[in-house]
């Protein structure tokens, strides 16, 4: 009696499972999906604000394709004021690719240069793209400092065939300021975005002490304030700064007469790092990077 009853309480057990792990699903989804309108409520409240306080703000244009939050908008915005500008992009600190500054602009058309100094980041783009060198993209592996930034510049403007660089992202989360100053003896590019501490608001002009071989200990300790590369940026005004107070915006003085200049302490955002997990749509992946990498000619590895 009990082995005839077995497969039969062996299949109600089954399907109850199933009906409990598919409750469970839903309801972790729908859980999401709450949280996701929330947070895109509070970033919809947040521009308001922002757009009243500065009006010309970049930031009015923000929107997320596969940026962090919203600097894939801020970006187009920008770069759409400046006309006849290079076509072309920088990311120092490219991470896998699913996220950054700059995927977005690649899809564009636009040309670019990735590096990073994590090698399962770019061992993820390699298995990915099916290489690491093509016509409209190449990628790198290393660890950008302070001292071999030049012969960094000299690769990319080399790829390009041009001196003349449209957008320039760093975000190493370590001696972003010191990398910075020196990249700027070698080239200004038109638009720079780069990753600030918001944690401090100006005036407060800080950095990091400079160590090559500095290891970001996931403390608030890394990078630079607002302020200090304002500081820095002379020859360059701030025109944003994205909503969840991660990303700031410069654009070269000589081509930002399509844009309003307003004090730091009005275009400061304070970190919101909730917003990063904004996620329109379902999750990234490489493969639309790969069909147009796989339009261009392979033009070797490394």
């Amino acid at each position: 009696m009990i082995e005839w009853l077995r497969p039969t309480l062996r299949r109600f057990v089954d399907a109850t499972i199933v009906k409990v792990v598919s409750h469970i699903n839903k309801m972790v989804a729908l859980e999401d999906s709450a949280t996701q309108r929330l947070l895109f409520s509070e970033m919809d409240e947040i521009r308001a604000r922002i757009i009243a306080k500065t009006p010309d703000n970049p930031c009015a244009h923000g929107f997320k394709v596969y940026a962090e939050t919203d600097e894939d908008g801020i970006i187009q915005d920008i770069l759409g004021r400046i006309p006849n500008h290079s076509r072309t992009f920088v990311e120092i600190g490219c991470g896998c690719g699913n996220e950054n500054n700059t995927h977005y602009l690649a899809l564009l058309g636009y040309k670019g240069y990735w590096i990073d100094a994590n090698a399962t980041n770019i061992a993820i783009i390699n298995k990915a793209l099916g290489g690491l060198s093509f016509d409209n993209l190449l990628i790198r592996h290393q660890l950008v400092t302070r001292e071999n930034i030049e012969l960094i510049v000299k690769d990319f403007v080399k790829f390009f065939g041009s001196d003349s660089l449209g957008l320039f992202s760093l975000d190493i989360d370590s001696n972003d300021l010191y990398v910075l100053e020196e990249m700027l003896k070698h080239i200004k590019p038109l638009v720079l975005c780069v990753e600030y501490k918001g944690k401090f608001p100006p005036p407060l002009s800080m950095s990091i002490r400079y160590d090559p071989g500095f290891q970001y200990e996931y403390c608030d300790y890394s990078g630079a304030t607002l302020q200090a590369f304002c500081d820095l940026l002379v020859d360059y005004i701030l025109v944003s700064c994205n909503v969840s107070g991660v990303n700031a915006f410069f654009v070269r003085r000589d081509v930002a007469n399509a844009f309003t200049s307003y004090p730091p302490s009005e275009l400061f955002q304070p970190l919101r790092a909730r917003l990063a997990r904004l996620q329109p749509g379902l999750p990234p992946t490489l493969k639309w990077l790969r069909d147009e990498t796989a339009r261009h000619r392979n033009i070797g590895s490394n």
